[in-house]
C-alpha cells in the first residue's frame, strides 16, 4: 500500500508541476495577446484617422481646383476687358488727335477766321467756348479711359497673383496627400503583420487551452489514484451485519437501524444549481460555434461571454426562443449580414468555439452578464459597460 501511495503522490506532484509551468507560460501568452490586441487597436485607430485626413485633403484639393478654374476664367475675362479698354483708349486718342489736327494743323488763319467770322461778340465767345469744350471733353474721355484701363490692369495683375497662390496651395495639398497615402500604406502593412502575429498567438493559446484540459484530466486521474491508494481496504470481520426486517415485522419496528447522522452545521451551503439550459432543439451546434468565433477572440471565456448574451436572449420573451432564431434575427449580428458567418461554417469553427457553444447549451454562463442582452466592439463605442475580451457588454441600448 505504501508503494501505491508513493506512486500516486509522485504522479500528482508531477502533474501539479506541469500545471504550474503551463499556467506560467499561459500567463505570458495572455500578456502577449493583450499587447498585440492593444497594438492592433492603436494601429486601427491610426489608420482610421489617416483615412479621414486623406478624405479631407482630397476635398480641399477639389475645392482648390474649383477656385483655380474660377480664377482662370476671371483672368480670361479681365484680359479681354483689358484689350477692349486699350482699343477704346487708342480710338479716343485718335479721335482727339484728328480734332486737334483739324483745329490747329489747318493753320492759325483758318482758326482765326472761324473766330472772327462771328457777327457779334456773343457768337465769338460761343465759338471759342465750343472749341474749349471739345478739348476738355476729349481730355476727360481720355482720362476716364486711362483710369478704366489702369483698373482692369490692376485687377488682372491681382488675379494672376491669386492664380499662382492657388497653384502653390494645390501643389502643397497634393504633396501632403502623397505623404499621408504612403503613411497609411505603411500603417496598413504594420497592421497586417500584427494581425498575423495575433492570429498565431490565439492559435497557440487555443492549443494551450487544450493542453490545460488534458493536464487537468491527468490531475483528476492522479488524485483519484492517490485517494484510492490511501484508503484502507474494507475489513469484512469488523463490519456488522444487520439483516433486513422480516416481512411481517415492518421497517418501523426495527430497532437495530443505525441512528441518523446529524447534519454538519459548519459545512458550507451547497452551490446554487446552474441555470437550466435553453431549449436548443432548433439550434445547429456548428452555427452557434461559428457565431462565437466570428464575434470573439479564440478564447473560451471571451466566447462564453458572447454565448451568454445569445442564451440570455433565447430565454427572454422579447427575443426569439431558439438560438438559431436569435442568431438570424434581422439586423442583430454583423457576421450574418456580411457573410463572414457562412465562411466560418464552411471551413469549420475552431474547437474552442465548439467547446464554449456546448458548455453554454449545457447551462454554463458568465455570471456577471446575467441580465445583459447587447454587446459591441469596445473600440467602436465610448459608452460604459463590461469589457470582456475586447467586447463591451451592456444591458440595453
Amino acid at each position: 500500500m505504501n508503494v501505491r501511495i508513493k506512486r500516486g503522490i509522485y504522479v500528482l506532484t508531477s502533474v501539479i508541476c506541469s500545471l504550474v509551468l503551463f499556467l506560467s507560460s499561459s500567463l505570458i501568452l495572455a500578456n502577449e495577446i493583450d499587447d498585440l490586441e492593444n497594438q492592433t487597436t492603436v494601429l486601427q485607430n491610426e489608420l482610421f484617422e489617416l483615412n479621414q485626413d486623406l478624405v479631407a485633403i482630397a476635398d480641399q484639393i477639389l475645392e482648390t481646383e474649383h477656385l483655380i478654374d474660377l480664377t482662370s476664367g476671371a483672368i480670361y475675362r479681365s484680359t479681354y476687358q483689358l484689350t477692349q479698354a486699350e482699343i477704346a483708349k487708342d480710338s479716343q486718342m485718335e479721335s482727339m488727335h484728328a480734332r486737334i489736327r483739324f483745329m490747329y494743323e489747318v493753320g492759325n488763319a483758318s482758326l482765326l477766321e472761324v473766330l472772327f467770322s462771328a457777327e457779334s461778340m456773343a457768337d465769338f465767345l460761343n465759338a471759342a467756348e465750343f472749341i474749349q469744350t471739345v478739348n476738355e471733353h476729349d481730355r476727360r474721355m481720355l482720362q476716364e479711359l486711362q483710369e478704366t484701363y489702369n483698373d482692369i490692369a490692376q485687377l488682372h495683375f491681382e488675379l494672376e497673383l491669386q492664380y499662382e497662390a492657388y497653384i502653390d496651395i494645390q501643389n502643397s495639398l497634393e504633396a501632403q496627400h502623397v505623404e499621408l497615402a504612403a503613411k497609411a500604406e505603411a500603417t496598413a502593412t504594420d497592421l497586417d503583420v500584427f494581425l498575423a502575429q495575433l492570429e498565431q498567438a490565439r492559435a497557440a493559446e487555443a492549443a494551450r487551452i487544450a493542453e490545460a484540459a488534458r493536464q487537468a484530466e491527468l490531475q483528476r486521474i492522479a488524485e483519484a489514484e492517490a485517494a484510492a491508494a490511501a484508503t484502507p481496504p474494507a475489513n469484512n470481520e469488523n463490519v456488522a451485519y444487520n439483516p433486513p426486517p422480516a416481512s411481517g415485522d415492518g421497517a418501523q419496528g426495527n430497532d437495530s437501524s443505525p441512528p441518523e447522522t446529524p447534519p454538519d452545521e459548519t459545512a458550507p451551503p451547497p452551490p446554487p444549481p446552474p441555470p437550466p439550459p435553453v431549449d436548443a432543439s432548433a439550434c445547429d451546434l456548428t452555427l452557434f460555434a461559428a457565431i462565437l468565433e466570428a464575434e470573439a477572440f479564440i478564447n473560451y471565456h471571451y466566447m462564453l461571454a458572447v454565448a451568454t448574451i445569445i442564451m440570455n436572449r433565447a430565454a427572454d420573451p422579447r427575443f426569439p426562443n431558439t438560438v438559431r432564431d436569435v442568431i438570424h434575427q434581422p439586423g442583430q449580428f454583423e457576421p450574418v449580414r456580411t457573410g463572414r458567418l457562412n465562411t466560418i461554417i464552411n471551413r469549420g469553427p475552431h474547437p474552442v468555439a465548439f467547446e464554449a457553444a456546448g458548455a453554454a447549451l449545457g447551462g454554463a454562463r458568465v455570471e456577471s452578464l446575467q441580465g445583459y442582452f447587447f454587446f459591441l466592439a469596445a473600440w467602436s463605442t465610448s459608452r460604459e459597460g463590461q469589457n470582456i475580451g475586447g467586447n463591451l457588454f451592456f444591458r440595453s441600448w
